[in-house]
Order: C-alpha cells, then sequence, then structure tokens
C-alpha cells in the first residue's frame, strides 16, 4: 500500500478556520477509503513562514511518501512562482497532489491547469 501525507494549513479557508483535529479526520478518512492507502503524518505550516518550508519537506526525497493530501488548493502558497517551483518539485518526485475539497488531483503536468484555473 502506497503511503500519503497529510498537510495542515491554519489558514481561514472562505472564512472557515478548520482545525487540526478536524483536517487530520479529514485527510485521514480520504486517503483510506479514496486513496486505499496509509496515512503517514500531518505535519502543519508555520504560519509566519514567509515560504511553504513544511510542504517543500514533504515534496522532498526524505520524505517517502506516494503524495501529499490537503483540504483545498487554497492552502498553497499566494505567490504564483513559489507554487509552479512546487508543481514542478512534487512532479520532479514522482509524487501527487490530492485537494479533498476541491475534489482536484494533480498527477501530471497537465493537471497544473485544472488547479490554477480553480485558483
Amino acid at each position: 500500500m502506497n503511503k500519503y501525507a497529510g498537510y495542515i494549513n491554519l489558514k481561514n479557508l472562505n472564512g472557515v478556520l478548520y482545525p487540526s483535529s478536524i483536517q487530520n479526520i479529514m485527510m485521514k478518512e480520504y486517503i483510506q477509503k479514496t486513496l486505499n492507502g496509509i496515512f503517514y503524518l500531518s505535519p502543519t505550516e508555520v504560519l509566519q513562514a514567509k515560504f511553504p518550508i513544511t510542504l517543500k519537506t514533504l515534496i522532498s526525497k526524505e520524505t517517502k511518501v506516494k503524495g501529499i493530501v490537503m483540504l483545498s488548493s487554497f492552502y498553497l502558497p499566494e505567490d504564483y512562482k513559489i507554487r509552479v517551483k512546487i508543481y514542478n518539485d512534487l512532479l520532479k518526485m514522482r509524487k501527487t497532489f490530492h485537494f479533498i475539497l476541491d475534489e482536484i488531483t494533480l498527477k501530471k503536468k497537465s493537471d497544473i491547469n485544472k488547479v490554477e484555473e480553480f485558483l
């Protein structure tokens, strides 16, 4: 079975703050039921950080997961250049993004357009 990492961000999402405990429950259920995978971990992004350090760590080759699951693509960095770098790094590492509420999966380069259009 493949391992998937949850990614928690405590920013408001359309005016709603999803507590980390709720995000963990949603991601674990999605990974186990939809992806038939193993729930690896759910680190929380540091809100004060200028760059998404936690997200970059999950994408790196040191973290042995098939993909990263988060509630929404709106938890990606606001800066387009940083997002593109993250997309490219993710695909280079042969990992995937799964955005639960958006019902979008990024598996290949052409999926980047779907995510960007949604944003």
